[in-house]
């Protein structure tokens, strides 16, 4: 017997005592019954207005929240019952969102039942008894932040134009949904004049290039392809080779379950076939020339244990429809930042190795400033001056100026540390 008709059973008999109480203190058995009647139905109309405890049902987490899945899942149905009718292109839709966040085929056969339930909920006009609305929202709020959230938003518009027109229920219902994910009204117009931009170019339009339920149609599974095919290119197998590509993933996605997925993603695609081409495609008519450059140094990064990744970026960069003025620019930039960071990694276990000796002997300000020219303490004054000349030329802030403020912080900071090298040299050697 289900918790339910045990319930009712329970109220049954409740009414039926009471019904019998007062017929046999009034000696009237019409009495009992009306009375009984009466508690009964209203037992009934109470047991109908609570609604189940969900707290150990299979859509929660440990700490009484929803699976952030299961809110999606429940606010597609809302978007996709707006207007009272749902067309083919609008089921694509549904099961082309589902297959982006399931990864299994029981996971998606799952989703999908769990869809059905929510709408059914919602034609029925239940769905407040069916599913804690206040939990959803709180679920989502508590594990996404803004990018998830509008990325989120962009899906439900999808959704709402997949039947070629944004009905006025549709709109008032992702209206209703943006005020309870606590976006603001110029959030929502920015998030909604990027969809429209990329709805007019025809990047949410179905296309044939799928793999195992996933789509060239994303922009962050397409950033995903690239760098999984330079970390199949450069044989990564073992974990520390893909940290880098964890500490990417992590600029990308804001919980930690978003990363988790992200990485389960990554190696999905690492052992599938994804067209590099179609990937660049699609991330040349979303984004511009500066987030391009941008992907191509995330892929530097990832790249950065392996000696021999130039060729591949390389041809990536030209994919991206980058110069290759710019993209030597972008690798200096990145050896540079490199060798910093390995130079304060030495200095510091130097360091660390002269005071477990308990020895005063530090590296002299002259070493340091060799080693940032490249060149021996035995080199002569025309090969210094030679050594300075090449790095200024080539760490110049003029040279990244196309690459952004960022960039440009960064190269001025080289440049600093170059000339005072240059300064310390030239004042030891006592050249003019």
């Amino acid at each position: 017997m289900s918790k339910k008709e045990n319930s009712i059973l329970k109220i049954f008999f409740i009414a039926l005592i009471i019904g019998l109480i007062y017929g046999v203190i009034y000696n009237d058995i019409f009495i009992g019954v009306v009375l009984f009647s009466i508690s009964f139905i209203l037992g009934l109309a109470i047991f109908k207005k609570c609604p189940e405890p969900k707290s150990d049902g299979p859509h929660y987490y440990s700490d009484n929240r929803y699976d952030y899945r299961y809110c999606i899942l429940v606010l597609l149905a809302q978007v996709s019952e707006a207007d009272g009718e749902r067309k083919d292109s609008e089921f694509k839709k549904i099961q082309s969102t589902i297959s982006r966040h399931y990864k299994t085929e029981e996971g998606k056969i799952n989703a999908l039942n769990s869809f059905n339930e929510i709408v059914d909920s919602i034609k029925k006009g239940t769905l407040m008894t069916h599913v804690n609305i206040d939990a959803v929202y709180d679920s989502l709020n508590y594990h996404y932040g803004y990018a998830a959230k509008s990325e989120l938003i962009m899906e439900l518009l999808e959704l709402a134009y997949a039947d070629g027109e944004f009905h006025e229920k549709e709109e008032s219902k992702i209206m209703s949904i943006v005020y309870r994910l606590e976006i603001s009204n110029d959030e929502y117009n920015s998030i909604y004049a990027l969809f429209k931009k990329k709805h007019e170019d025809g990047l949410y339009q179905s296309s044939d290039s799928e793999s195992d339920g996933y789509k060239y149609d994303n922009l962050k599974f397409n950033i995903l392809v690239l760098i999984a095919h330079v970390a199949k290119l450069n044989r990564f197998n073992s974990d520390c080779e893909f940290d880098n590509v964890k500490k990417v993933i992590q600029k990308y996605y804001d919980t930690k379950e978003s990363q988790e997925s992200a990485f389960e993603q990554f190696q999905f695609i690492l052992n599938s076939r994804y067209e590099i081409d179609k990937a660049c495609d699609y991330l040349n008519k979303c984004l511009d020339y500066k987030l391009k450059l941008q992907i191509i140094y995330e892929l530097l990064t990832v790249a950065d244990k392996d000696k021999d990744f130039t060729h591949t970026i390389d041809n990536i960069a030209k994919c991206l429809k980058l110069t290759t003025q710019d993209f030597e620019n972008l690798k200096n930039q990145f050896n540079t930042e490199k060798n910093k960071k390995e130079n304060k990694s030495n200095n510091s276990r130097y360091s660390n190795n002269t005071n477990e000796r308990k020895s005063t002997v530090t590296p002299s300000k002259n070493s340091i400033a060799y080693n940032i020219l490249g060149l021996k303490s035995t080199a002569s004054d025309a090969e210094v001056k030679k050594a300075y000349r090449t790095l200024a030329m080539k760490y110049h802030p003029d040279n990244v100026a196309k690459l952004g403020d960022e960039a440009i912080r960064q190269a001025t900071e080289t440049m600093k540390q170059i000339n005072m090298a240059w300064e310390t040299v030239k004042m030891a050697r006592g050249m003019k």
